[in-house]
């Protein structure tokens, strides 16, 4: 955050950041791409920069931007008067805190749709553990008390206990000792070839168990890379098929 009004607005210790963005080609509008790069920017905001707060801007005219900005889970704090003539009346404020954005992508499933597994029974979808994933993690998980855990969701998979996603938790509960870990069957009409060529990878690397994916853990920047590229290059495939 490079202005001083809004950085006096937090205690000195808070990193503050700000996102900009314009699409400037009119053909890209209203396809997500805004959403997705917001969304991406966040990401690697809490994840690898690991930062407290993201303040960040939009005029009262750019309803597309507000609409991006509430869709990745910003609040609007703020509503100031623009210096006037120009083409906004209003500069609208939002935020997210980096406890809001633990928050909304964590896993809340009623009770009675959990139960446990051992957690050497669950086979991992995914080759590599976030670092910065795993740092923010761990800011809410107690070993002591799996009440608090949000459970791993599960297909079965040629017989195995696949995991869809959650792996970062599953390899903090293997890093604290745990012989069991909360699990819930996941009900979402998932693409299957897709995971069914993830779990090949992770044959292929000999990652049969969650001990295996613990020794797995990279920087943000090598996850982005040898991860996320990597699964957007196999929906893209798969859909060209």
């Amino acid at each position: 955050m490079n202005l001083a009004n809004i950085k006096a607005k937090y205690p000195k210790s808070t990193d503050v950041r700000r996102i900009d963005m314009a699409i400037g080609e009119k053909t890209m509008w209203n396809k997500g791409i805004g959403t997705e790069i917001i969304r991406m920017l966040v990401d690697y905001a809490f994840n690898g920069e690991h930062i407290d707060v993201l303040h960040c801007f939009n005029d009262d005219y750019n309803h597309r931007s507000r609409r991006v900005f509430e869709k990745n889970g910003f609040t609007l704090v703020l509503s100031e008067d623009l210096p006037q003539p120009q083409k906004g009346k209003l500069q609208h404020h939002f935020r997210l805190t980096r406890h809001e954005y633990i928050e909304l992508r964590r896993a809340k499933v009623s009770i009675d749709k959990i139960f446990e597994l051992p957690i050497l029974e669950l086979q991992p979808s995914q080759l590599y553990i976030s670092e910065g994933k795993l740092r923010l993690a761990r800011s809410w998980f107690n070993p002591l008390d799996k009440s608090i855990f949000d459970p791993i969701p599960i297909k079965l998979h040629h017989g195995r206990h696949m995991m869809t996603d959650g792996h970062t938790r599953a390899v903090m509960a293997f890093f604290a000792g745990w012989e069991t870990i909360p699990v819930t069957w996941d009900d979402d009409p998932l693409d299957m070839q897709v995971y069914a060529e993830c779990v090949r990878w992770c044959d292929k690397a000999a990652l049969k168990t969650v001990a295996d994916l613990a020794n797995r853990i990279i920087s943000p920047k090598d996850y982005n890379t040898l991860w996320n590229k990597r699964c957007i290059d196999l929906h893209r495939d798969i859909s060209n098929i």
